[in-house]
């Protein structure tokens, strides 16, 4: 059973969240109250870098890079979501990576013989 003083924690929380609704989204984004300041600091950063991942899937009309990107802007609260986090983080790093090769190979072919040498 809850204590008055936790009851009234509860309580002004969740008024500050309808109050003000970005306070509580950015609290989200950051890992909640509870989080360490270097999760805090991580799971912005990497909201950061999901966010500019997700600008650029929908300019380029990727479809799995924007859920890939949505998939990275998740705050590590608990052992899963930081496992698919992680998860989509590396399957972003691989996609950059192909591409890049892609890239290489098409420039590649594209120089004329003198110029390989």
């Amino acid at each position: 059973m809850k204590t008055y003083k936790q009851f009234v924690i509860e309580s002004d929380q969740s008024k500050l969240i309808v109050e003000n609704p970005w306070g509580a989204a950015f609290n989200i984004l950051r890992g909640g109250s509870k989080a360490g300041y270097w999760t805090q600091g991580a799971n912005l950063v990497s909201a950061g870098i999901g966010l500019k991942r997700g600008i650029e899937s929908v300019r380029d009309g990727d479809e799995f890079g924007m859920y890939n990107a949505a998939a990275q802007a998740l705050p590590a609260t608990n052992p899963y979501t930081a496992a698919f986090k992680l998860g989509a983080i590396g399957v972003d790093q691989m996609r950059i990576k192909k591409r890049d090769d892609e890239r290489k190979e098409k420039e590649k072919k594209a120089k004329p013989e003198i110029l390989r040498k």
